[in-house]
């Protein structure tokens, strides 16, 4: 069906610019629609609860950069 290769061409899309760690929240199931898989990219990242402002906050103190190459390392790592 025509609607089924534009979904896997889109998934296919989206799964490439995610880091592996991310791209393991997707199943590899091919039931698993783009529009799944977008839904388990919101409900995993749009949490704004104390515990995620917590484990935000302790991440962030426990960087210790000393330069712009420290910091050039670290988006590199949560950027892709």
């Amino acid at each position: 069906e025509p609607w089924l290769i534009s979904d896997s061409k889109a998934k296919t899309i989206i799964l490439c610019k995610l880091t592996l760690s991310i791209h393991l929240l997707i199943p590899r199931n091919s039931s698993v629609t783009v529009h799944k898989a977008w839904k388990i990219l919101k409900d995993h990242f749009h949490r704004n609860d104390i515990s995620s402002q917590f484990v935000i906050r302790r991440h962030i103190q426990a960087l210790h950069m000393k330069d712009a190459q420290d910091a050039s390392n670290y988006v590199g790592q949560h950027i892709s």
